[in-house]
């Protein structure tokens, strides 16, 4: 891909971001994640039960998303801090013992606005306590990184076409 193309697929994408809050954020995310990874598992919701804590993993790796794009994240960091220490003591409960976690990324949307030194203290305690899981966040600009790594025409089946 050019670097027209590119700068433009990158563009289209930011937009996605800043547009995207949450199931928005959250189909855009595994829009990118499943073509980047052929074996990344989308975790439908199921009744009472929902997701179990997992929106999406690779199973042969051992690598879980929980993903979380509040209307404004800087208003929402306690909220967002609290879904974080949830959702890995649930993923830890109903995942762990069928595909081992080696690997837990909360995909936070900050819209590009770095992450918040509270929720990475959280992150720092959660690994603390859980050291034989990788513990971090997954931001857009990570997202950004896989999507840019992808070839032209699946950049194009997520974002649209790309004009020469």
């Amino acid at each position: 891909m050019d670097l027209k193309k590119r700068d433009l697929a990158r563009t289209k994408f930011r937009l996605e971001i800043y547009e995207s809050k949450g199931k928005a954020f959250q189909d855009f995310f595994t829009r990118v994640m499943t073509k980047a990874y052929p074996d990344f598992h989308v975790i439908k919701p199921q009744g009472k039960i929902g997701d179990q804590k997992n929106d999406g993993f690779l199973s042969s790796k051992g690598i879980y998303y929980q993903v979380y794009a509040p209307e404004t994240p800087k208003e929402k960091i306690a909220d967002a801090i609290k879904k974080c220490e949830d959702d890995l003591k649930g993923l830890i409960a109903s995942w762990h013992h069928e595909t081992p976690i080696k690997e837990f990324y909360f995909a936070f949307n900050d819209e590009y606005r770095g992450a918040y030194p509270d929720l990475l203290h959280a992150i720092a305690s959660m690994q603390s306590d859980n050291p034989t899981i990788k513990v971090n966040l997954f931001l857009p600009k990570d997202l950004e990184d896989i999507f840019l790594g992808l070839s032209e025409e699946k950049i194009q089946d997520i974002i649209g076409y790309i004009p020469e």
